[in-house]
């Protein structure tokens, strides 16, 4: 069975010189793709996403709003071991992003799960929603997580679950990294809280969440799910129809 590792795509103030072309031809590549190879999982089609242009890619790539975590299958160059030193010294290579980069242009990608944020109160708070009571933005940090998706081809190892606490850990350590909440006390921890909004027709994958700890709160409609994961350009006009405005799609958090 293939070895599965997860990476960060990094910030793009970090990136190596000449690699965010690249990193966007890869994540064009696995779009399309998984576009292929299970259209119903997206609101968008095979046909419209292969005619934008590499720019576009590029874009998603360095957004500084949103955040890429990738399963690649392991060429063993960053990989798992028992050996404490082994293990550090891969952590260590973890964090600097030309080698992260090196690994995400060299290996094959089988799943993908983005974060947007961090969030601010305003854009989380859905009025109708019957979401959960949420701290200020100086008590919290907030990341909203989106589009996750495994290959048909890798699925049944438990990657969903493996790219979600990959997802986690990656918003917590950003979080915790910023400037302390509490001025003068560099000391002070900030919650750090994740939102996923799940499709009705896809509630199996409730399951799942709920073992990782997230805990079902609030129904939202599809167009404040669209607008929730960064997506507002996708709603129609006319988005008026019961199937945009239907409280059905189902919230969940976690938090940290």
């Amino acid at each position: 069975m293939p070895v599965y590792n997860t990476l960060l795509i990094p910030p793009y103030s970090s990136l190596p010189p000449n690699s965010l072309t690249p990193l966007a031809q890869k994540l064009r590549s696995f779009k399309l793709h998984a576009l292929l190879s299970d259209p119903n999982a997206f609101s968008q089609s095979h046909a419209a996403e292969s005619e934008l242009p590499l720019s576009a890619w590029e874009t998603r790539v360095s957004n500084p709003d949103f955040r890429i975590v990738v399963c690649i299958v392991d060429s063993g160059d960053i990989k798992e071991s028992g050996a404490d030193e082994d293990r550090k010294d891969n952590a260590e290579k973890k964090e600097i992003p030309e080698a992260v980069v090196k690994t995400l242009l060299a290996s094959d990608w089988a799943g993908t799960f983005t974060l947007v944020g961090p969030v601010s109160l305003d854009a989380w708070v859905y009025p109708l929603s019957g979401q959960p009571e949420t701290g200020s933005d100086e008590e919290e940090k907030r990341w909203h997580l989106t589009s996750l998706f495994v290959l048909p081809e890798h699925r049944g190892r438990g990657l969903a679950a493996k790219l979600t606490i990959a997802a986690v850990q990656a918003g917590s350590s950003i979080s915790q990294s910023s400037p302390s909440p509490v001025e003068g006390n560099q000391g002070a921890r900030r919650t750090t809280r994740f939102r996923l909004i799940v499709h009705p027709k896809n509630k199996p994958v409730v399951g799942l969440y709920e073992k990782l700890g997230f805990v079902v709160g609030g129904l939202y409609t599809q167009k404040e799910a669209m607008m929730a994961m960064g997506d507002a350009a996708g709603i129609p006009e006319d988005a008026e129809e019961e199937k945009w405005n239907t409280r059905l799609a189902i919230g969940m958090e976690y938090i940290v």
